[in-house]
């Protein structure tokens, strides 16, 4: 009985993690997505070095000026949800 008990518990943690990993691969970005979001950040960085003669020092200067709506939130495979935020160095 109580061998029993424990094989069900297992399968049943199994059977869990294994649709909460299919729930997670099947929800992430694909690679094309990623590479839109990156190139509109990119698209929007050289607006603003457009308008005020420098690039920013972070995005939330694009936000302020009206070149960019928000920040995109990546959603990587087997990766965290992460929020890009650039210097000026690493935008050249």
């Amino acid at each position: 009985m109580r061998k029993n008990t424990a094989i069900g518990i297992l399968i049943i943690l199994i059977l869990s993690l294994s649709s909460f990993f299919l729930f997670y691969m099947r929800s992430s970005m694909e690679p094309a997505t990623v590479i839109r979001k990156l190139q509109g950040l990119r698209v929007s960085a050289e607006f603003f070095k457009n308008s005020i003669n420098r690039m920013p020092n972070d995005f939330t200067e694009v936000i302020m000026a009206g070149n960019l709506e928000y920040i995109p939130k990546l959603k990587l495979r087997l990766w965290k949800r992460i929020t890009l935020s650039f210097g000026s160095s690493d935008l050249s």
